[in-house]
C-alpha cells in the first residue's frame, strides 16, 4: 500500500443549517473521510493518497462555496 495523507479541515459557518447542508454534499465525495458538526464549527478528515485528498480538497473548496453562497 501506497503513502496515506490524513489533512484535517475545521471550520466555522454562519448558520447551523449551512453546516448540515455542507456535511450533507460531503456525501458526494469518493474519498475516505469524517465529519463532526458541533453547532456552526465543521471538522472534516480527509484520509487517502496525497492524490485523493487535494482532490477531495478542492471539491470541498467548491461545495463550500456553494454553501456560502
Amino acid at each position: 500500500m501506497g503513502k496515506v495523507r490524513v489533512r484535517k479541515i475545521c471550520l466555522v459557518l454562519k448558520d447551523p443549517s449551512g453546516a448540515v447542508e455542507l456535511v450533507q454534499r460531503l456525501g458526494e465525495l469518493e474519498c475516505d473521510l469524517e465529519a463532526e458538526v458541533r453547532g456552526s464549527h465543521v471538522t472534516i478528515q480527509l484520509k487517502g493518497s496525497p492524490e485523493e485528498v487535494n482532490r477531495a480538497r478542492g471539491e470541498v473548496e467548491e461545495i463550500l462555496r456553494e454553501v456560502r453562497g
